[in-house]
């Protein structure tokens, strides 16, 4: 099965085991590959001073400090005390910088809820429920719940000529498994689209360009790339898992690495690609990250740790009440991060984020240096 532990579905589909035998190779391996990134990450603060330049104070200030515009997040709370992710009791979370109530739950149930996202205007959420295999939309504040049919969450994206916002669905099949996706106006529902059938692919790592026009993902997991939404094929760039799409139309696109500390950035044709540590700041350390998504401006991404919890070199699948929700501000090129805000800062583990930022969706990548 697949070596998630307690997470299976929830935080990770991480490698595939056949034998306990491998089991154990794989861990050595792991260990081998985990020493030789942390030497490679102090190796590149000696050499390139690649330490991102700071770790900011937590929660409002912080996020205030590193988007100076309106800030909101949403994510996914562990109920249960391990942490793990498995129990499916979670309670529907958000942040926003501007209200002073710091994190505080958008629904008062705890239920089985996955991969919140925010609307492109940012006062509306999508979310999943995955014992009911169904999806809804909440306003920020709580109000006007209401079901918007089956599946899963894949993406929410506004047609910028239209300003039609569409909820991007797949549907379930075996386990980890998804297909068929189809976009459904948020707001008439019963309007429905095929996007993709060509592949199978994985649910939480379907991410499209401002246009509408590529989509990241993994087709399925392993297999990182880009679709072409418009000619139905994808173009494989990567292996890993986390893969995310640049929210602007420069087409750029990451896969996360299976030591769970670097994304690759790569280019729509795979002619460009360069690594970026993403768990240098200072209260993460050398430890796991997860859930790496970009926000809706390209210069900011989201993701949660650090896993400490576990015996095993890959402790992605432990969580633990230490998994906090960070943002972080990429330079102008997309090759380092500059700054961190801690976002939240409870006892308990913290999944399956995403963030809005205002006047993010106006925003676009300067380019690479020549």
């Amino acid at each position: 099965g697949y070596l998630c532990g307690s997470l299976t579905a929830r935080i990770g589909r991480c490698m595939l085991f056949k034998t306990k035998h491998k089991n154990e190779q794989q861990e050595k391996t792991m260990n081998k590959i985990n020493v030789r990134n942390k030497i490679l990450f102090f190796v590149m603060i000696a050499t390139f001073g690649l330490m991102p330049k700071a770790m900011l104070a937590n929660g409002t200030k912080a996020v205030k400090a590193i988007t100076g515009k309106h800030t909101r997040v949403v994510w996914i709370q562990d109920q249960d005390k391990s942490g793990s992710g498995a129990s499916g009791k979670f309670k529907l979370m958000g942040f926003d910088s501007q209200d002073g109530k710091g994190e505080r739950a958008i629904l008062p149930d705890i239920d089985n809820y996955h991969k919140p996202l925010f609307t492109p205007d940012g006062k509306r959420i999508v979310f999943s429920n995955i014992d009911k295999n169904k999806n809804y939309v909440v306003n920020f504040d709580g109000s006007g719940l209401h079901e918007l049919g089956n599946g899963q969450v894949a993406d929410v994206w506004g047609d910028p000529k239209t300003g039609i916002v569409w909820l991007y669905v797949a549907y379930p099949f075996g386990d980890n498994q998804w297909r068929n996706v189809q976009r459904i106006q948020l707001d008439h529902p019963e309007k429905k689209e095929s996007v993709w059938n060509k592949t199978e692919i994985t649910v939480d790592n379907f991410q499209l360009s401002r246009d509408g026009k590529y989509a990241s993902g993994q087709f399925p997991w392993p297999h990182m790339g880009i679709a072409n939404l418009v000619n139905g094929t994808w173009k494989k760039l990567g292996k890993g898992c986390w893969s995310s799409m640049a929210p602007d139309n420069s087409y750029l696109g990451w896969v996360f690495d299976g030591p769970h500390r670097n994304v690759t950035m790569t280019t729509l044709d795979g002619e460009k690609q360069w690594l970026v540590n993403i768990n240098g700041t200072p209260s993460i350390k050398v430890y796991e990250v997860y859930h790496p998504r970009w926000t809706n401006n390209v210069y900011y991404m989201t993701l949660t740790g650090p896993y400490m919890v576990g015996h095993r070199a890959n402790k992605i699948r432990g969580g633990g009440q230490s998994v906090e929700i960070y943002l972080a501000k990429f330079n102008k090129t997309l090759t380092k991060i500059d700054y961190w805000a801690k976002v939240t800062e409870n006892k308990r583990a913290d999944f399956y984020h995403d963030a809005w930022i205002e006047g993010g969706e106006k925003v676009a990548f300067a380019g690479l240096p020549k």
